[in-house]
């Protein structure tokens, strides 16, 4: 390509820092990423890694969301989050209320384990 003056940027200089360009990049990477691209659906391990990983997400935002429960209702209730120092357990109230829970949802036992 022809130069376009001494001081003047070249047309992939300016076509390399435009807009454009920038927003096309970052759109290319979340393709890449998100795991929708031709190589990661035929790999058979990738969409197993994926597949997990998403399983895996979806387990830690349901402890996520029963722990946040628990810490609003102690909130709500005015009751303090650790127990008494001088207690031979030296549970506090929200790690009691977590095993109370746990005893009924099968989600928070296995994570108390």
């Amino acid at each position: 390509m022809k130069g376009r003056g001494v001081k003047k940027q070249g047309k992939l200089h300016a076509h390399f820092t435009s807009e454009s360009h920038r927003a096309a990049m970052s759109d290319l990477c979340h393709f890449v990423l998100s795991g929708s691209h031709v190589d990661a659906l035929l790999d058979k391990s990738i969409r197993e890694n994926k597949i997990k990983e998403e399983r895996e997400k979806e387990y830690h935002m349901k402890i996520i969301q029963v722990l946040f429960d628990v810490a609003k209702t102690l909130g709500k209730q005015g009751l303090a989050f650790r127990g008494q120092e001088k207690a031979e357990n030296h549970d506090g109230n929200l790690k009691q209320i977590v095993h109370l829970v746990s005893r009924h949802c099968a989600i928070v036992k296995k994570m108390v384990r």
